[in-house]
């Protein structure tokens, strides 16, 4: 179930997406810095002695942290791209031929998983890991106490199936981090802003309502936190939803 542990890369073969301190590298530049806001990005739960799960993990900024808090915790991931699946353009090689797409996008998602691997070195972390299909989730890890998953629901062309692999995972609480929610009452969800084929990897913003009444279905009565995030100098603001169970899996 648990991927066994990749040497240590070499530095030059990783790319960060989250901005870290590493004890023996020191600061690492990453396309997001988390840390400014960190307990809102991900919904200021005591995690002290639970069982975490961090849903794409990506550089694993969120997991070893937990980690560092004292959570027993478990990074998930996509195990290829070929998981992947973006918004369609007819000009857009993902469309054309979606087998050279994937050979020509692996070594993207492989550079993440190496500066992961390379930060888990540094910081000698006892955080598990498991790639995978986030649809598959709940066949994939074990009951969590509390399911982290920031900043990719967004990037999922079917976000009610993922939310709802997430909460049969989850015991306790499911913390949907930084993402955008639209607040207009209504039950939908929408093209974030206009599907563009230079950004096809964004798809939907969920409404708050449809997100009240989803994981109401599950048992669970929800919350939504502001939070910020640095995108370089760019200030972001999005919301944190935690959800908190109410009705016994």
């Amino acid at each position: 179930m648990y991927e066994m542990p990749w040497p240590k890369p070499a530095l030059a073969n990783c790319v960060f997406y989250h901005s870290m301190y590493l004890p023996q590298t020191g600061p690492v530049e990453g396309q997001w810095d988390i840390r400014p806001d960190f307990e809102a990005y991900t919904g200021g739960l005591d995690l002290r002695g639970k069982r975490v799960l961090d849903v794409g993990t990506c550089t694993g900024a969120i997991a070893f942290e937990m980690d560092n808090r004292g959570a027993d915790v478990t990074a998930f991931d996509a195990d290829s791209v070929a998981r992947f699946q973006w918004v369609p353009f007819a000009s857009t090689l993902y469309h054309q031929d979606r087998a050279r797409w994937n050979a020509a996008s692996e070594q993207g998602l492989i550079a993440y998983k190496s500066a992961f691997w390379y930060a888990w070195h540094e910081y000698e972390s006892r955080v598990k890991v498991v790639y995978g299909d986030v649809g598959q989730l709940a066949q994939l890890v074990p009951e969590q106490d509390v399911v982290l998953a920031c900043a990719i629901i967004e990037h999922l062309s079917d976000p009610v199936t993922a939310i709802g692999q997430i909460a049969r995972v989850a015991k306790e609480a499911v913390v949907i981090g930084f993402t955008h929610v639209d607040f207009t009452p209504g039950l939908f969800m929408r093209p974030h802003q206009e599907w563009s084929a230079n950004h096809p990897y964004v798809w939907w913003r969920l409404s708050a309502d449809l997100y009240r009444l989803i994981f109401r279905q599950l048992g669970f009565e929800v919350e939504f936190v502001e939070a910020y995030a640095m995108f370089g100098t760019v200030k972001a603001e999005r919301h944190t939803i935690v959800a908190r169970r109410v009705v016994a899996a």
